[in-house]
């Protein structure tokens, strides 16, 4: 079962990437975000599960399925989700479209869809920065992948 509590400024502050923001809105940040632990073998969302948050490894490593297809495994810093962020699923009700479970135990940084729409509307400035840093991360995903398709 998965073991949720809150998540710290000095829990942020160890990303680089959110060296853009100030220690106010870092805190306001903090104030967002979950941390999320799940033991070997533990899903944290099967397909077709609602898409009710985002997160990003900070440590262990999760698997990303298609049925009963193995895709991917990511590990620490890698994000996923972010995509149901930008008019797709995280603002509608779009269900999952991969399984992802835990292969080792692993915690994840969660930044839940119902806390996201209340920042937005609390701390719009803020937020608008946060919404550039994941398109710059999904642009590099972007990036990777069609260099991926390329090398094929």
């Amino acid at each position: 079962m998965v073991e949720k509590s809150s998540c710290s400024i000095e829990q942020l502050e160890v990303f680089p990437r959110l060296r853009i923001f100030s220690h106010v809105q870092i805190s306001y940040l903090s104030k967002i975000f979950e941390i999320h632990k799940y033991r070997k073998g533990e899903c944290v969302y099967k397909e077709e599960d609602p898409s009710d948050f985002l997160a990003v490894i900070l440590s262990g490593m999760v698997l990303l399925q298609k049925g009963e297809q193995n895709l991917h495994k990511t590990k620490k810093g890698s994000c996923y989700g972010q995509r149901h962020i930008f008019g797709y699923d995280i603002f509608s009700e779009y269900p999952r479209n991969l399984t992802v479970k835990a292969i080792e135990s692993t915690k994840l940084l969660v930044l839940p869809k119902k806390k996201l729409i209340d920042f937005d509307h609390n701390h719009p400035i803020t937020a608008m920065n946060f919404y550039k840093l994941l398109l710059s991360y999904n642009s590099l995903q972007l990036r990777y992948i069609s260099e991926m398709l390329e090398e094929r």
